[in-house]
């Protein structure tokens, strides 16, 4: 591969990545500017803020002991993986909070995803395959979470680059969770929606890193739940104009 080549490679990933990142901010004031999306924002916001900072509470108490146990001993190396172990109970706390929230507020998520969507479109796209094969479709979804989710710790102990490891690894279950409504009433099933985010895979990193970035930022953090409900529909909207 010639250096020009990769060189463009990687401006285009860095773009796409750039795109997906984009999604967050701009539905926060897409959110803002909708009185009429507020009321229905009201419960998944609670569960949201109620749920994530038990998690961080969680983390933050439980982080250091924990810590202490898998790290034994003194020295630079040892107390930089003591760091990291810690910053891993963070956000693993902090992740399996907004786990929970997604998965007990899926029905409100989706009746707001429908509204973005008719905003957006004109009109809402509904193609189901029924109720049981949505039933079904959801606890595959919620099964994937949880299998990735125990990753997102053991990443954040690499030294160094773990803690960004897992921010992008939790981001991008993440971002798989909230494309779910809209692509689901497209009739994809779970693996087709997995193939799908391969091929935006960078636009779903982008989006997931944001979402994750946007859980520590005071204010917006708030109502960072509705906000990634209408930014992974708007997302997940725009690549399929261009399917």
């Amino acid at each position: 591969m010639s250096r020009k080549l990769a060189s463009r490679l990687r401006y285009l990933a860095l773009s796409r990545f750039l795109s997906g990142i984009w999604y967050v901010p701009s539905s926060f004031v897409y959110l803002l500017r909708r009185p009429s999306l507020w009321p229905m924002s009201l419960l998944p916001v609670a569960a949201m803020v109620l749920l994530v900072g038990a998690g961080l509470v969680a983390g933050f108490v439980f982080g250091p002991s924990v810590a202490d146990r898998l790290v034994e001993g003194e020295g630079g190396l040892r107390s930089l993986w003591r760091l990291g172990a810690r910053i891993a109970m963070l956000l693993a706390g902090v992740a399996a909070g907004l786990g929970l929230s997604l998965v007990l507020t899926a029905p409100f998520q989706d009746l707001l995803s429908k509204r973005v969507e008719q905003d957006v479109r004109g009109s809402v796209e509904e193609a189901s395959r029924g109720f049981r094969w949505e039933v079904s479709q959801f606890f595959r979804g919620a099964l994937y979470f949880l299998v990735r989710a125990p990753l997102i710790p053991i990443l954040a102990l690499v030294p160094i680059v773990g803690p960004g490891l897992a921010l992008l690894w939790a981001g991008h279950t993440v971002a798989f969770q909230q494309t779910d409504p809209t692509l689901g009433r497209r009739g994809l099933d779970f693996d087709t929606r997995r193939q799908w985010h391969r091929r935006y895979r960078f636009e779903s990193l982008g989006f997931g890193f944001a979402s994750m970035v946007a859980l520590v930022v005071p204010i917006a953090n708030l109502l960072v739940l509705p906000t990634l409900v209408i930014g992974g529909t708007r997302l997940a909207l725009a690549r399929l104009d261009v399917d």
